[in-house]
């Protein structure tokens, strides 16, 4: 998982370096003008599609003073939490009476909701910025286990049963990234980690999420 968003964060800066050196003097100030989160500039809109945890579509409103605001709609991968959802299948049932036979996955709903402050990296990065902020990450997943039912001894019966169970978790979380906004095109790239403040970590086994995507910059 580490070495995937070093690769992404290394992808998005070569893209960014690239796209720079492609324009000179009069073009590149153009450039740097175009960075719609620096200083002074309108309020616009970018839309796109985030991929990674969550994946989903990202819609970003850029403010003058290097501020913006994103809010992200989609859905967690369900296949990086298979394991967990198995290994505390007694925490989330509270039901002694049954063993854990299997489990499925019905859904994860996620959406975030952050504040994010923008700082324009040097001029032979036109475009280029790097991101941090605060907000909060919401999910609710939706989960159906299949379970086996114990005799008072504590072996099994055979009788099986399957039960849905529903959770919710809201979050803090801390995020930091990069963006390019490109010359050429009124369309952004973006990389960034994400930390969720679930210290406890009573749905998941891992703090740590993050994506990659692009927008189209109206």
């Amino acid at each position: 998982m580490k070495i995937f968003f070093y690769l992404t964060f290394l992808l998005v800066f070569i893209v960014s370096y690239s796209d720079a050196q492609s324009f000179r003097g009069k073009k590149a100030n153009k450039a740097l003008n175009t960075c719609r989160g620096i200083k002074n500039k309108p309020v616009h809109l970018g839309i796109g599609l985030r991929v990674g945890d969550p994946v989903g579509l990202t819609a970003k409103v850029y403010f003058p003073e290097n501020l913006a605001f994103e809010i992200v709609l989609g859905s967690a991968l369900n296949g990086l939490y298979a394991n967990y959802h198995a290994e505390n299948f007694n925490a989330y049932t509270s039901n002694e009476n049954y063993s854990y036979v299997g489990h499925t996955v019905n859904y994860i709903a996620a959406g975030q909701a952050r504040l994010l402050w923008h700082i324009p990296l040097p001029h032979r990065l036109p475009g280029m910025s790097v991101y941090g902020g605060l907000g909060i990450q919401m999910r609710q997943t939706s989960l159906t286990y299949l379970q086996r039912e114990k005799r008072s001894a504590g072996s099994d019966t055979g009788l099986l049963r399957e039960v849905d169970y529903v959770y919710n978790l809201y979050r803090p979380e801390l995020s930091v990234g990069c963006e390019h906004i490109m010359e050429r095109l009124p369309v952004s790239v973006f990389a960034e980690v994400n930390y969720l403040f679930d210290f406890e970590k009573e749905y998941y086994d891992t703090n740590f999420t993050g994506g990659l995507g692009i927008r189209y910059i109206f």
